[in-house]
């Protein structure tokens, strides 16, 4: 169980509390290496000496659960609306109030295209470590989490958030990789990339699509990692957070996509690709 400073801001504390969020610790943004400057620079950051803006200093690092049980035919992230939507607006919502906190320094919220690498910074904050299947690997909720941070230009003793470290979930066994269709193919491929690979499939392709039925993505490697199966057992895997619990789907099918609306289509995490490829999949699926 991760225990956290008493001497943190309240209305910080109570911000979370009240948006379920129990996984967050710090770290100084010194320890990790910039990989996207231009986002960083586009959120009033300074990256090298003598641009103008902010020093970055310390980063948030937040989990986020998602898991709510296995989809039928295709990964559990995407069951519910996409994360994107989610952090967007409680990033809003939570750099308002830490601006009105600490009107001196910088907040910016960032997911997915984090300006660091998320995994090392979240491993530095001491929320888990990173898995054998590559994944960001947690006690309580496994690798079903994604992953969020807010930059600022505030020193990393301000946020009063008590430094700590994670052990490492990741039993080092083996199932993952021996699970992964790639790794048993005579030439590796990624079953989750071929789902969203765009244009037309070689046989061999739809074939891999058909024998794992899968619309989209993959969650093998999760399914079998001894670390879900003890979180499923103890019921923590399950999310706490009310966003990735409705609005769901649980089955995809080429009636369902082809009767969304696009504003509903492009709230979900499969539309980045389009509509066609995650048709062609069903296609593939339903003519089996």
């Amino acid at each position: 169980m991760i225990c956290y400073n008493v001497n943190m801001k309240k209305e910080i504390l109570d911000f979370l509390q009240k948006e379920n969020i129990d996984m967050y610790g710090i770290t100084d943004t010194s320890r990790c290496n910039i990989k996207l400057g231009h986002v960083l620079k586009r959120a009033g950051f300074a990256v090298d000496e003598g641009d103008d803006g902010k020093t970055p200093r310390s980063m948030l690092c937040l989990c986020f659960p998602y898991f709510c049980g296995y989809p039928k035919n295709f990964s559990a992230y995407a069951a519910s609306r996409d994360y994107h939507v989610f952090c967007a607006d409680f990033f809003a919502r939570f750099t308002e109030l830490l601006s009105r906190i600490y009107p001196q320094y910088t907040f910016c919220g960032f997911a997915d295209k984090s300006p660091y690498d998320e995994v090392y910074a979240a491993s530095l904050a001491g929320l888990g470590k990173r898995g054998d299947n590559m994944l960001f690997l947690t006690e309580k909720y496994s690798s079903f989490v994604f992953l969020g941070e807010i930059v600022s230009d505030m020193p990393c003793e301000e946020w009063e958030c008590e430094a700590r470290s994670a052990s490492d979930p990741c039993l080092h066994c083996g199932k993952c990789q021996k699970a992964c269709p790639g790794y048993a193919a005579d030439e590796f491929f990624c079953l989750s990339a071929l789902t969203q690979k765009k244009g037309e499939l070689t046989e061999d392709e739809k074939n891999i699509i058909r024998k794992y039925k899968s619309a989209w993505g993959c969650d093998i490697c999760q399914q079998v990692c001894p670390v879900t199966e003890k979180a499923i057992k103890c019921g923590s895997i399950y999310t706490p957070i009310e966003f990735f619990k409705i609005d769901r789907t649980e089955h995809l099918t080429s009636a369902l996509i082809e009767n969304m609306s696009d504003e509903e289509f492009k709230s979900r995490a499969y539309s980045w690709r389009g509509k066609q490829t995650v048709l062609r999949n069903l296609k593939i699926l339903e003519e089996d």
